[in-house]
């Protein structure tokens, strides 16, 4: 059996369950790659599943640990809360990776992310509303701090660490101007070359403080031009204390 043989067949296993009454469940999507259409052999198995009324989160994802134990050994195991649901996430032993989300009645439905409904019907959730990356600015402006600090410090693998929190948020900010998901990276491929290149120089080639520096201050520069394009006043109060932090720092 292949791997996407094992996935599908697992899968398939796990969908069969939530049709039967003592999943606990009454509907179910397919969410993730598969949802849109982009599964590959990489890929992991990701289901929502809408819990019956009056039945407890918890207690049903125990259910369902059960079951896919049942079907291929576990190796590990942990919980995730976003709101309203429960996101119960499995590595097999094979490799594979499982995610299972539990919603309760009235918070089953798509909120912007990719969502094909299997059996059931969804809730009319309204979808939130799409983030302005203010968040973002903040958080990196935050680990430019840090960085400095840890730069004065002589804090190399700290400042490095830093510098990879503050990139995420920026190249956040460039996904959402570009309308491609920012989370986990999804979208970071898809962004146009001249974007990728600039982000290019900002990951040092070596753990030196010059070099370390030097990725700082182009960091800080496409910070900022980001942060000008959703919210110039705020940008413009920045400039003086990001530039003065990513300049002493080299």
């Amino acid at each position: 059996m292949t791997d996407d043989d094992f996935r599908e067949s697992i899968r398939g296993a796990l969908i069969e369950f939530a049709r039967a009454a003592e999943s606990g469940v009454d509907a179910a999507a397919l969410v993730g790659s598969a949802a849109r259409g982009e599964e590959d052999q990489w890929s992991d198995i990701d289901l929502a599943l809408r819990v019956v009324a009056g039945g407890e989160l918890a207690g049903v994802a125990e259910r369902w640990s059960t079951r896919l134990a049942a079907l291929s050994p576990v190796a590990d195991e942990f919980d995730v809360h976003a709101g309203a649901g429960l996101y119960r996430v499995f590595l097999l032993r094979t490799g594979l990776q499982v995610d299972l989300s539990f919603w309760p009645a009235g918070e089953f439905a798509s909120t912007g992310q990719a969502f094909e409904l299997i059996f059931g019907a969804a809730d009319p959730v309204l979808s939130p509303s799409p983030a302005d990356g203010s968040a973002d600015v903040a958080y990196a402006w935050l680990h430019a701090l840090h960085i400095r600090s840890a730069l004065g410090r002589g804090r190399l693998w700290q400042a490095l660490e830093m510098l990879d929190g503050m990139r995420t948020h920026v190249i956040a900010l460039a996904c959402r101007r570009h309308h491609l998901e920012p989370y986990q990276g999804r979208g970071v491929d898809k962004l146009p070359g001249e974007v990728l290149r600039a982000f290019g120089t900002t990951r040092p080639p070596a753990r030196s403080a010059e070099q370390i520096g030097d990725s700082f201050s182009a960091l800080t520069r496409l910070l900022l031009a980001e942060t000008s394009l959703i919210d110039p006043d705020r940008a413009e109060r920045l400039t003086s204390p990001l530039l003065d932090l990513s300049n002493s720092a080299r």
